[in-house]
């Protein structure tokens, strides 16, 4: 097992509910003073006023915070979700704007309120050029018959959520093929996942198959038909600290090129029987060097 030359960029959305000593009835002016707070921290940051661009915001250099409607704020709360920069994986600038981050909610009026509803995603994305199909293919293929091991992972609210969806909640062709259920401890359940999805031509038909037009998935492959690219990491539970988030990335780069390094799809070494999700985590572990020795749950 080596580390790839591979380079990656990351970017994270951070949602989360504020509370303050008064209620909160004016969420623009919540939004407002968390990114002043920001700036005064050498950040770059706006306040996004259009929830939905927030693909757009993604590819800037600006932290954006908006407001996210999914989030269950309480009565005198405001529910936000922040969208960082790109910011090159194996550099350091990327948990460094983490924990300024965190310093700049700890310097607001506010208290982050602890939520199930709330999550962290991670985006990620070959720093060079786009993800080729065949590697696309093997990640899916990774995705799919590692998705317990990944859930185990994760808070253990994540894989009932119905913003974290696994691949047989979601609405892809792949329920068609499995209609009673996919069982990756099952070869033959292994042996025609590997056959179908090596069959797939393009990314449109693989989105279709994986997913179909659900993008609420534990990893979401919708945008590598969209401008960003990116693959999306959605499993991740409320970054209530850096550290949090900083394991949420690790696990989202480490699974992606532990999939590529392995290439399952294209070999007969994945061990159906294998459901201990340590052994993924160590091998994930041996191929992504973190920046800090508390990055790795």
């Amino acid at each position: 097992m080596s580390r790839s030359s591979r380079t990656y960029t990351v970017g994270m959305e951070i949602e989360g509910i504020l509370a303050a000593a008064r209620p909160l009835y004016d969420p623009h002016r919540c939004y407002q003073r968390l990114v002043e707070e920001l700036r005064r921290l050498g950040e770059s940051a706006v306040v996004n006023r259009r929830p939905k661009s927030r693909a757009a915001d993604y590819y800037n250099t600006d932290w954006a915070v908006t407001s996210d409607a999914s989030l269950q704020a309480g009565p005198g709360q405001v529910g936000f979700e922040a969208v960082s920069p790109i910011y090159q994986f194996q550099g350091l600038r990327w948990d460094y704007a983490m924990s300024n981050f965190a310093q700049a909610l700890r310097n607001s009026p506010f208290t982050l309120v602890p939520h199930d509803s709330a999550s962290t995603h991670v985006h990620v994305k070959t720093a060079q050029r786009n993800f080729s199909l065949d590697e696309l293919k093997t990640i899916c293929f990774a995705s799919i018959v590692y998705e317990w091991h990944i859930f185990q992972m994760m808070p253990f609210h994540r894989e009932s959520s119905l913003y974290c969806r696994g691949v047989m909640q979601g609405s892809g062709s792949i329920k068609r093929l499995f209609p009673n259920g996919l069982d990756s401890g099952e070869s033959r359940h292994v042996r025609r996942l590997r056959q179908e999805i090596q069959q797939i031509r393009d990314a449109h038909s693989l989105v279709a198959f994986v997913q179909g037009d659900t993008r609420h998935m534990l990893w979401n492959f919708s945008n590598i038909i969209k401008v960003s690219g990116t693959i999306e990491f959605r499993g991740g539970g409320q970054g209530t600290s850096p550290s949090l988030v900083r394991t949420y990335v690790y696990i989202a780069v480490g699974f992606i090129e532990l999939a590529l390094q392995e290439g399952l799809l294209w070999s007969n070494t994945f061990a159906a029987a294998d459901k201990d999700y340590q052994s993924l985590l160590r091998r994930m572990r041996r191929y992504t060097t973190p920046v800090s020795p508390r990055a790795w749950p």
